[in-house]
């Protein structure tokens, strides 16, 4: 039992030492925020005054585009989220004085 209850503090010490590096979500956010950019920009109506054959006025809520951005951007804040797991709030775990604890106990 104790073998396992120190396996365990072990795990908990690597979640809190070893994270998320910073650059993986910067360079996740970036590739949202300019997908998104894109995708606005690149998915617009045509001119109708121009008078492409097959092609009229189409103008409504891109809301594909809106439902991509809602799950990517809500895999970006699980991505975050991965930085600190146990959180940096007042009422969260406080990871270090858990381990320092335990290890001072056995």
């Amino acid at each position: 039992e104790l073998n396992g209850f120190r396996g365990k503090c072990s795990m908990l010490f690597h979640y809190d030492m070893i994270s998320v590096p910073l650059v993986y979500t910067q360079v996740v956010t970036l590739a949202v925020y300019s997908f998104f950019l894109v995708c606005l920009i690149g998915r617009q109506f045509l001119d109708p005054s121009q008078g492409y054959p097959g092609h009229d006025l189409d103008l409504y809520v891109p809301i594909f585009t809106l439902l991509q951005f809602f799950f990517y951007a809500g895999w970006l804040k699980v991505a975050e989220q991965l930085i600190n797991p146990f959180g940096e709030d007042d009422d969260d775990f406080e990871t270090n004085w858990l381990i320092d604890r335990n290890f001072q106990v056995f």
